[in-house]
């Protein structure tokens, strides 16, 4: 889930359940002002969701300041009695707390939620980029493309069942990892080297034209047979290029991230072949 998705879903909670405490039977006489009081909470939830601690406090004070005007009148004509200043305090306590550790609470979960979208889009076998994080990128890709007619190539690279049909799930997964490992090393910073499981690579290559995709395909490809220790045909390699191929790479990008557009929160999660699930099993 992205954070400005539980942002909204905590705030309508929230606001919901902080609205709802006002219809609660009281035995007390409802006061407006106490009224308007509870629903400055509303006020800070979205500041402490938002901006986090800093912004929790920030709105913490202003619903403070909001709440000591409207009992200004009370104030002046009591004074500082007892009674008046435990309103007031507990009021200007429970906002600087509740903005404080609701923004500290939101923080934290905002950056757990980054840590796991992060990690999602990594691929658990190999540590290159996950299937799903290809299909994004190659979809957007051909989004820029169709904007800006920016260049942009992506490799398929798929060893042969016959290399690792018959291996063990350990050694199996070793030899993808140091496939990943070459590729990731024999490209640009700026290449991006996904996992499509079973021994499918995708390389996405920016500002690379389809003769200079042809080119690194065939090197790339050399260079995994050289690892793999296996004959040239048993290596398949297919360069595509945006504004040349863009039906192949629209299939690909789908093939790649089923229902990237009804669930773009999925993007990143890791899968997993059938022959690994029945590994497993």
């Amino acid at each position: 889930m992205k954070y400005s998705r539980f942002e909204i879903l905590a705030f309508v909670l929230g606001a919901v359940a902080i609205t709802g405490s006002l219809f609660v039977p009281s035995t007390t006489q409802i006061i407006p002002a106490e009224v308007v009081a509870q629903l400055l909470l509303i006020l800070i939830l979205a500041g402490a969701l938002h901006w986090g601690r800093n912004g929790g406090f920030v709105t913490a004070l202003i619903a403070i300041a909001i709440y000591v005007g409207m009992r200004y009148p009370l104030l002046k004509a009591e004074g500082l009695s007892p009674d008046v200043v435990t309103m007031i305090v507990s009021r200007a306590v429970a906002y600087t707390v509740i903005g404080l550790i609701g923004g500290e609470l939101a923080g934290r979960v905002k950056y757990l939620l980054a840590r796991m979208e992060r990690d999602a889009m990594i691929d658990p076998v190999t540590r290159v980029y996950s299937a799903r994080y290809a299909g994004q990128a190659v979809a957007r890709a051909l989004g820029k493309h169709r904007r800006y007619e920016t260049t942009c190539s992506v490799l398929t690279l798929t060893i042969s069942p016959a290399v690792w049909s018959d291996l063990k799930l350990r050694r199996m997964d070793s030899l993808m990892r140091r496939v990943a490992s070459h590729l990731r090393n024999d490209v640009r910073m700026v290449d991006d080297v996904a996992y499509h499981d079973n021994g499918s690579f995708i390389i996405i290559l920016p500002e690379t034209a389809a003769d200079g995709a042809h080119v690194a395909a065939k090197r790339l490809r050399a260079g995994v047979v050289d690892i793999v220790g296996c004959g040239l045909d048993e290596v398949n390699a297919r360069a595509l290029t945006c504004g040349v191929d863009d039906a192949a790479l629209k299939d690909l990008a789908e093939a790649l991230a089923p229902g990237l557009e009804d669930d773009d929160a999925s993007w990143g999660a890791p899968q997993v072949s059938d022959r690994r699930a029945a590994d497993r099993t």
